[in-house]
């Protein structure tokens, strides 16, 4: 016993003040005693404690000036993902003076500028902190060494993907009735980004998640329950750019997909299907809605359709719109249908479209189409 109270060391007055801090931010980013909530978006209620003023209430942006980088560091390191993002931004409201809050929050800081520019990079360790420890088994082989990763928007993506899943597994029920965006997350997800049992209902929605985290989402999977005109309509602030669609059948699913493409044709770089049903007058539709007015450069990089028929079994028409799309799609590096039950004459018929028009494709895989193999390098 006496050597355990031998290890304990007494908290410091700066530790204690620190502690109370970052309790002080956990609970305003939870709404924490507040009747109404904080507004819409992160930046409205970030200057709403701004012009609160005085009375005791301790603004980010005043933590963030007030202390040198070690504290900060250490204060943020302490913080639960919702509270750092507060944090966070309340630092770029002060090191960035030049740049309005609005514009700045919940978008890439690839133009940061000002003398305390350390101080808003460096949050950088807390956020990968917090995605490691969230998701300790996920596989990070995918991240380039010598590139620097942005771990708070990699966070937040994987969180508003979470969002996606667990929204979809609600609307799946044969009982569900209602909007998709008013579903409210699990105590799971929520515990994980709040750190707080006093969260307001309001911040638990889907579509409130989505409002203010929605600009950190480039890469999303989404099962055909959730390729709807409202989930679109949340995803509006996103500049998405890989999109990953999974059991797409009914037209309706359809109509989703081509909106979700429609609204997101000018940043996409790779579109997969899986599972779905791509007969010719679908990916027709779906070729329409990629090649939207200003989108003419045709960005996307990668096609892929997995176990997903094109080609209907008793008819030999073919996707005009493919076709029509593989002409133009310079960009276009990589181009898979596998198990795609693609006919043999289709599939010459895209070879030879991509040769007519001095494609840059580096990889076409055909492959398990028929009993047959169709595949390139």
């Amino acid at each position: 016993m006496a050597a355990v109270r031998a290890k304990a060391a007494p908290p410091t007055l700066l530790s204690l003040c620190l502690q109370a801090v970052a309790a002080h931010l956990t609970a305003d980013a939870a709404g924490a005693g507040r009747s109404g909530g904080c507004s819409a978006h992160f930046d409205g209620f970030v200057q709403e404690h701004e012009e609160e003023g005085g009375g005791g209430h301790l603004a980010p942006e005043q933590v963030a000036e007030a202390l040198p980088w070690e504290l900060l560091h250490q204060l943020a390191s302490s913080l639960p993902p919702f509270a750092l993002e507060l944090l966070h931004h309340g630092a770029h409201a002060r090191c960035c003076s030049s740049t309005s809050l609005t514009d700045r929050f919940g978008k890439a800081d690839g133009n940061r500028r000002g003398t305390k520019r350390s101080r808003c990079e460096d949050f950088n360790t807390a956020w990968q902190a917090l995605f490691e420890s969230r998701w300790p088994l996920h596989d990070n082989t995918g991240h380039d060494d010598l590139v620097t990763v942005d771990w708070q928007q990699q966070y937040w993506e994987k969180h508003l993907q979470e969002c996606l899943d667990e929204a979809a597994e609600a609307a799946l029920l044969p009982s569900f009735r209602g909007s998709i965006g008013e579903l409210s997350m699990s105590d799971k997800i929520m515990s994980s980004v709040y750190l707080s049992e006093n969260i307001s209902q309001q911040y638990s929605r889907l579509s409130y998640q989505w409002t203010i985290l929605g600009s950190y989402a480039r890469c999303l999977r989404f099962q055909n329950v959730l390729c709807t005109a409202e989930v679109c309509d949340m995803l509006q602030h996103s500049r998405l750019e890989i999109l990953v669609f999974v059991r797409i059948i009914s037209e309706h699913e359809v109509n989703g997909v081509c909106l979700l493409l429609s609204c997101h044709a000018k940043t996409l770089l790779s579109l997969e299907f899986i599972h779905c049903q791509l007969y010719p007058a679908v990916m027709d539709k779906v070729c329409t809605s990629l090649c939207q007015p200003g989108s003419q450069n045709y960005k996307i990089q990668s096609i892929s359709i997995k176990s997903s028929p094109i080609s209907e079994s008793k008819s030999l028409t073919t996707s005009a719109g493919l076709l029509n799309f593989l002409s133009y799609a310079k960009c276009l590096q990589l181009l898979s249908f596998n198990d795609a039950k693609m006919q043999p004459s289709f599939a010459k018929m895209i070879i030879r479209t991509l040769l007519e028009f001095s494609s840059g494709l580096q990889t076409l895989d055909m492959s398990e189409n028929n009993g047959k193999q169709f595949a390139g390098g």
